[in-house]
């Protein structure tokens, strides 16, 4: 069985003529690919911008992968998903998503369910003290996904609209400066994401790409990789892949075993016959090979204090690969 793969794409506004040719393009160059999922606002800011989903809905315009969206709010979407609502086969609750139109599927409050064996969790709708019945999360919302992250297994993807508070908290790599964390975050979603602890949290609403470099969970042996999406027309980044390929997971358990003890890999891609050639006898070196022919390696200076242990324990944070 082939690996399940995946795009994503940040707020859509209500571009889907944008976005899905975007995605015809991607997924005819380099798929094809299973699923799609929008973060951040997906409806219009104006009631120009309805005049595409109409086509959709009437089934004039086709999706070309099935998609699945969170940010329920925007000029339109009480009427349009009200209608979604009273639709006979979308009755009772559907943590998979309600059904828009062919390959278009809502999913709304919040929930978790498996696609094709990837794991995936939602928060849907901004944080409000309202309550509104589309476009916000209630306590219900968050109380539910709480109880979820008891489940056993691990959220492979956990989706929201807003970006966490902290997130850029120890970053080293460069920040966007279109981002501020005091300004635009959620302290829930924090807490979620510290509970339920994903291998992938990715979030919209903020106007910016931003790959963040895997951190350590509490209580668990895998990284969580955050991406903040910038929205659908970005010159530099529309429709992303995730990442989900075993090398990718491997490469960043080891990365971040090594950050915690002050030292960097060096990455050789040439596999062991240019190990070889870079072997000094008179001191020892300790390497990794990831999937797909690459190796990590390090020399251990003379009076470095290196676990001995180092390799074996790091391998116990072993990931099972779900994606390509």
């Amino acid at each position: 069985m082939a690996p399940l793969r995946i795009l994503l794409c940040g707020d859509v506004l209500g571009r889907l003529n944008q976005l899905f040719k975007r995605v015809s393009s991607v997924n005819k160059s380099a798929g094809p690919f299973d699923a799609l999922f929008c973060v951040g606002q997906f409806f219009p800011d104006s009631i120009e911008g309805l005049e595409e989903f109409h086509g959709y809905i009437e089934g004039s315009s086709k999706i070309p992968i099935p998609t699945y969206f969170i940010g329920d709010y925007g000029v339109g979407s009480p009427k349009i998903l009200s209608a979604v609502l009273k639709d006979p086969s979308n009755q009772g609750f559907k943590m998979e998503g309600f059904r828009v139109c062919d390959n278009l599927f809502w999913l709304k409050g919040s929930g978790k369910f498996e696609l094709h064996g990837l794991s995936v969790a939602y928060l849907s709708g901004r944080r409000s003290p309202t309550g509104a019945q589309f476009g916000t999360y209630s306590q219900d919302d968050v109380d539910a996904l709480r109880a979820l992250a008891e489940d056993p297994g691990t959220v492979d993807i956990f989706l929201t609209n807003e970006w966490p508070s902290g997130v850029t908290n120890g970053v080293t790599s460069n920040v966007p400066s279109e981002i501020s964390d005091s300004s635009g975050s959620d302290p829930t979603v924090s807490e979620l994401v510290a509970e339920i602890k994903p291998r992938y949290h990715v979030a919209g609403t903020m106007g910016a790409y931003f790959d963040r470099q895997p951190y350590a969970n509490v209580d668990a042996l895998h990284v969580t990789r955050f991406l903040g999406l910038a929205p659908v027309g970005n010159k530099d980044k529309q429709v992303v892949p995730i990442p989900l390929s075993r090398a990718s997971l491997v490469q960043d358990i080891f990365n971040l075993a090594a950050e915690k003890l002050g030292f960097k890999f060096t990455i050789i891609k040439e596999g062991r016959q240019a190990l070889r050639t870079q072997f000094d006898r008179s001191c020892s070196l300790f390497y990794v090979e990831v999937p797909g022919g690459g190796i990590l390696s390090h020399v251990v200076e003379e009076n470095e204090k290196f676990p001995a242990q180092f390799g074996r324990e790091v391998r116990s944070l072993y990931i099972p690969d779900k994606g390509g």
